[in-house]
């Protein structure tokens, strides 16, 4: 039964507002959002994306970009952590590349967001809402 459930929950259809702001960030951005996962056993949040198009995407992938995710229930901003000898948890480069996947990891310090949850992400000029949290 259980696992019945889960097979459902996974093939759950995307919302149709994060099915939108996930084609217009790949319109105006050039990224496709491949989703928001939980990573760490949970101390992380993981958001993955494809580049479709390097020119647009370049700004995304900046040293000087500050993303952000926020949970929709508790409007908590979550930042990237950079500990001091490997820097930013996150993918950075002058040259990204079509058709590779880049990463952005968060800090979720006490668990707080948790599976299921809506997230938006915000990198630089970049905002999408809507995201459900995958665990």
């Amino acid at each position: 039964m259980r696992t019945l459930l889960l097979l459902a929950a996974l093939a759950a259809p995307v919302p149709a507002a994060a099915a939108a702001a996930a084609g217009e960030a790949e319109a105006r951005y050039g990224i496709a959002v491949q989703g928001v996962r939980l990573s760490a056993a949970g101390t992380m949040l993981d958001f993955r994306y494809t580049v479709t198009d390097p020119a647009k995407a370049a700004a995304l992938l900046g040293h000087n970009v500050q993303p952000v995710l926020i949970d929709a229930a508790s409007g908590a901003r979550l930042a990237v952590p950079a500990p001091a000898k490997v820097g930013a948890l996150r993918s950075v480069t002058a040259r990204p590349e079509a058709g590779r996947s880049y990463f952005t990891l968060f800090a979720n310090p006490g668990r707080l967001v948790k599976a299921g949850r809506e997230v938006s992400v915000e990198i630089g000029g970049f905002r999408v809402d809507g995201l459900r949290v995958e665990g």
